[in-house]
């Protein structure tokens, strides 16, 4: 499985999310602010890994994801480390090296 193929997946878990429109006139929400994840982010969620694919070889990594771990594990694994290991990954993303920070649509929604 290839990157593409994990991001179709995370669509389709992402659908189980609230909309944000929703979540602004629903909750009494007055502001939505960008949360860009740093390179070096360390809260281990999904996506504060996005300039360091390696670590999601480690199954506990994997496991803490709930993207990742509603997929088959030696799939998973198997993808990554192909695209690391022939270039794919490098040649595919290699300018996110150079980013500090990257807006991945995470928000900070303020209420009350």
């Amino acid at each position: 499985m290839d990157y593409e193929g994990l991001r179709a997946c995370d669509r389709r878990v992402g659908d189980q999310s609230l909309c944000l429109v929703d979540l602004h006139s629903g909750r009494g929400a007055h502001t939505v602010e960008r949360f860009a994840i740093p390179h070096d982010f360390t809260d281990g969620f999904q996506a504060a890994y996005w300039r360091r694919p390696e670590i999601y070889l480690n199954p506990e990594v994997r496991a803490a994801s709930s993207t990742f771990a509603s997929l088959p594990s030696d799939l998973v694994e198997l993808g990554i480390q192909s695209d690391l290991q022939t270039g794919k990954w490098l040649e595919s993303y290699g300018d996110l090296v150079a980013w500090e920070s990257a807006d991945l649509g995470h928000r900070i929604v303020i209420a009350g």
